[in-house]
């Protein structure tokens, strides 16, 4: 049997595969916030409890011990701020914040090469392009930040510890160099 989960936009979905076909499939949703026109944030909390109720709803259709393996999607560019502990420092940016247009624009006046190097222009959705927002706008914020994580990342961390991500999630967040 494996695993498979999916954090979406809107809510957490987890299927087990199994001799070939679906079975439990589950889902659980959760809301994201606008505070300003053009934001779009969620804490990543709801993105664990929704994780923890779905695995609850599992183990009541099958042994769990009996997974072999997990495999993890999501969405992406979302922007996932921890501290040091790995305590979260703010709700996660969202891919379809927009927030930074001004901050996007100005990276790729300043270095018009930045597309050849990380494989796309920067992009207000990219977290390397909230990151500099963040340190414009939320400077105390932005002083605590040791890791940086995209949500599906996020719930990796969550579930095994780790701060990593993967080669699609990276070249999607204008930190990975591609030339």
């Amino acid at each position: 049997m494996f695993l498979g989960l999916d954090l979406g936009t809107s809510a957490l979905k987890a299927i087990i595969y199994s001799n070939e076909k679906i079975i439990a499939p589950i889902s659980h949703a959760y809301p994201m916030s606008t505070p300003y026109a053009g934001w779009v944030e969620q804490d990543p909390t709801l993105w664990t409890d929704a994780l923890k109720r779905c695995l609850s709803d599992l183990s009541q259709q099958v042994e769990c011990s009996q997974i072999a393996g997990i495999g993890l999607t999501g969405q992406m560019h979302g922007l996932v701020c921890l501290d040091g502990s790995g305590e979260i420092l703010r709700p996660a940016i969202l891919w379809n914040d927009n927030r930074a247009v001004a901050q996007a624009k100005h990276l790729n006046e300043r270095l018009p090469s930045i597309g050849q190097i990380a494989g796309i222009p920067a992009l207000p959705s990219f977290p390397a392009v909230k990151m500099i927002w963040l340190a414009e706008h939320e400077p105390d914020v932005f002083a605590h930040i040791t890791h940086v994580l995209m949500p599906k990342d996020y719930v990796g961390h969550v579930l095994h510890g780790g701060y990593v991500t993967d080669h699609s999630d990276a070249a999607a967040s204008l930190w990975y160099d591609q030339a």
